[in-house]
């Protein structure tokens, strides 16, 4: 699949990527990996492993470690967070649970696909929209493996992919630090009101 036959093509989620489940072995004491809960990855797709837990003293199977540039997909959730790994040097010892599908752009693809681009199209509204309806009328609204393979993903070119990418990248960091700013302020003004009534 060249890059010219690919531009402006709707292409399935599975064509474009290796799609693989998250751990669901048991977890033995230790310290070898850290477990990521969904618990551990919040709705604009940040990992925070301030409260993880670890376990393990024996290798498990490499498939389960997360790696650089892989998207984590948060599947049994009322909100399907997306996100990207990045680890650019290569090791790290980061095990997403069975609540996670971890998503791995195919190796004859990486030059013409951004990993960024799809986790922001899998985190839009008409692809959120996509899995809800899939979800409806489930006691806990879980997305199957088959339903991200048969998504269908609009592929522009790469330079519009990679465009995307970086303006939803600035705007996280941005959102990131405007709660930053709101939580401090929130507390500011609480302590202020609080004060007034000593």
């Amino acid at each position: 699949m060249g890059c010219d036959e690919m531009e402006f093509k709707n292409i399935f989620l599975k064509e474009l990527c290796e799609i693989r489940t998250g751990y669901q072995g048991k977890k033995e004491e230790g310290s070898m990996y850290t477990l990521i809960n969904p618990t551990d990855f919040n709705n604009d797709g940040i990992i925070n492993l301030e409260n993880s837990k670890t376990f393990g003293h024996n290798k498990i199977n490499l498939k389960y470690v997360l790696k650089d540039q892989e998207i984590l997909f948060k599947a049994k959730s009322s909100n399907y967070a997306v996100g990207i790994f990045e680890n650019a040097d290569g090791t790290g010892n980061l095990v997403p649970s069975g609540h996670f599908f971890i998503l791995n752009i195919k190796s004859n693809l990486k030059e013409e696909i951004s990993p960024k681009y799809i986790a922001w199209y899998l985190s839009e509204e008409k692809a959120q929209k996509h899995f809800k309806a899939l979800a409806s009328g489930m006691a806990m609204a879980i997305v199957k493996k088959s339903d991200l393979e048969n998504l269908i993903v609009p592929i522009p070119p790469l330079f519009i992919q990679k465009k995307i990418a970086d303006i939803q990248e600035e705007f996280i960091k941005e959102k990131v630090l405007l709660e930053k700013l709101i939580s401090l302020k929130e507390k500011k003004i609480k302590n202020i009101l609080n004060d007034l009534i000593k």
